[in-house]
């Protein structure tokens, strides 16, 4: 449990620091954030989580592009209905992260309702 808590926080590190490292580089990124889910999704095998990944990328990236056409904010590197190839990989491992986030979190809720 705990080298697969230690796996997530590298995954999401990783792909913080693309982002802050590669946001000019539209290209670059991209496949960078590409292969870290592919990385992520490998390791640990759910469907579950490749469902939310590919429903989270999607609305995300309506989400943004709805954003960015009404005038809320902008991106550097615009290629994709006004947002970048990236952001919707992010807001699809996003999604992941935060179910798994969830799933630890009720196991340790669970675990302390346990004890009383």
């Amino acid at each position: 449990m705990e080298k697969d808590f230690y796996f997530g926080l590298l995954i999401y590190v990783s792909v913080l620091l693309s982002v802050v490292l590669l946001w000019k580089h539209s290209l670059l990124l991209t496949i960078a954030i590409i292969s870290i889910t592919i990385v992520m999704l490998a390791v640990r095998k759910s469907k579950e989580d490749i469902i939310i990944y590919v429903i989270c990328a999607a609305l995300g990236a309506v989400a943004e592009s709805i954003g960015v056409k009404a005038g809320a904010w902008t991106y550097y590197d615009t290629t994709l209905f006004g947002i970048p190839y990236w952001l919707p990989f992010v807001w699809g491992f996003a999604g992941v992260f935060v179910r798994r986030i969830s799933i630890r979190v009720n196991n340790f809720v669970a675990k302390g309702n346990k004890k009383r």
